[in-house]
């Protein structure tokens, strides 16, 4: 990410929504815990060490087909039970599952694939 102000200043209007959205909706205790991800997940914009951000840390653990597989199915079992019954909270984990799992970040390259498309998804 660049240093650019106007990503800093969207990023902060964006923090500043989701901690009022986690203190209105999951109560004080929750809205603290949310509170303190969104302060490290903005630490990890800021410094210079590269790809240590949350979602790049889980992107690097999906590679793994069980890491998706067991939040699935802890998903699965706490909608299923109503373990987690708040209509906000379930579009939450359900966009989260979406941006953690089921997003393009990388291009795997299959050993089958015609060599002028692999050519061209390597960049070369």
């Amino acid at each position: 990410m660049t240093k650019s102000p106007t990503k800093f200043v969207v990023g902060g209007i964006i923090g500043a929504a989701l901690m009022v959205f986690a203190f209105t909706v999951a109560g004080w205790k929750a809205g603290l815990a949310l509170s303190a991800i969104l302060v490290y997940e903005a630490w990890t914009f800021i410094n210079k060490f590269k790809n240590d951000t949350i979602s790049e840390i889980i992107w690097e653990f999906a590679e793994r087909p069980m890491v998706p597989w067991v939040f699935g199915v802890a998903c699965g079992w706490s909608l299923a039970t109503g373990f987690v019954s708040d209509p906000y909270l379930i579009g939450a984990i359900f966009f989260l599952m979406g941006h953690f799992f089921f997003q393009a970040k990388r291009v795997r390259i299959n050993p089958y694939m015609p060599k002028e498309f692999r050519k061209r998804v390597e960049g070369k």
